[in-house]
């Protein structure tokens, strides 16, 4: 199996490893990880009752990025406050392994809100979740993040950025099949890049890119406490960084774009009790 989605471009790898959350044997816990630090972008649920794992993922988000561990089957919100304390320590244990900073790890969590975070069954999995690391695992990775999804939804992308060696990529997964709302809505998505940009021009570039393709998605017309996108950007393409206005910028900017509304309509043909998936182009219509 060659690397793709999540770990597409240069530097990613990915595991997932069945903890104990989910009742049935299927993975329910979600590592990955980038060999060099990462500026990270994101977009996050509008929503006032955010996951403790949400409220960590925004506090460290500023920071230099290795690794991003998500959990499914449990929301981690409406669980009392010693679940952030669980959260925090997470990071803590995780970083032990590794040998990062817990500043540098971010989580998500997605599932059943208002039950206790089971802390001790992820610890537990931790070691086995970091010695499984591999770029071939990125469809493992996308299963481990599923709740209600019937597939796994990934998408890769070369941007025809020149990078020293080769040509800047981008890859995703994401997770989202009920209880959706514009701007988001129990919906994870996880997006890697090699390019070497600054944070605060690859949020701008997300932003952009969520407002015109998952922000337009509508399923069951409810709104979670967990929603992210997480954008990170290793650098380890080398191309000349990207200015915006540049050419390149252009570039990247279309393939983050097409990479986000793949990704999107991927979530609305899986839709619970979706069947068909109906695109609609209308050329030459009057806007007001």
């Amino acid at each position: 199996m060659e690397k793709g989605g999540i770990t597409y471009p240069e530097g990613f790898s990915a595991s997932a490893v069945h903890c104990g959350i989910k009742k049935e044997k299927k993975e329910d816990l979600t590592l990955i990880f980038s060999s060099h630090p990462c500026v990270a972008a994101g977009t996050f649920t509008t929503n006032q009752f955010k996951s403790y794992s949400l409220l960590w993922t925004l506090k460290n988000i500023k920071n230099p990025v290795h690794a991003v561990l998500v959990n499914s089957g449990n929301a981690n919100t409406c669980n009392g406050k010693e679940n952030y304390r669980y959260t925090e320590l997470l990071a803590k244990e995780l970083s032990k392994i590794i040998g990062i900073e817990p500043s540098s790890v971010l989580i998500g969590s997605t599932g059943i809100i208002g039950k206790v975070l089971p802390y001790e069954k992820i610890v537990n999995a931790l070691p086995e979740l970091v010695r499984t690391l591999s770029p071939e695992n990125h469809t493992l990775a996308a299963r481990g993040i599923m709740t209600t999804d019937r597939v796994p939804k990934e998408f890769q992308i070369a941007t025809g950025i020149k990078g020293r060696h080769k040509e800047v990529y981008i890859g995703g997964m994401t997770k989202g099949a009920g209880m959706i709302n514009p701007c988001m809505a129990t919906m994870l998505c996880f997006i890697t890049t090699d390019a070497v940009i600054e944070s605060d021009l690859l949020q701008e570039a997300l932003k952009e890119a969520v407002e015109e393709s998952f922000n337009m998605v509508n399923v069951d017309n409810d709104m979670s406490t967990n929603d992210m996108v997480i954008c990170l950007a290793n650098g380890m393409a080398k191309n000349k960084k990207i200015q915006s206005g540049s050419e390149e910028y252009q570039k990247f900017l279309s393939a983050l774009k097409t990479t986000c509304t793949e990704l999107a309509k991927m979530i609305a043909s899986d839709g619970e009790g979706a069947t068909k998936l109906i695109e609609v182009k209308v050329k030459g219509g009057w806007c007001m």
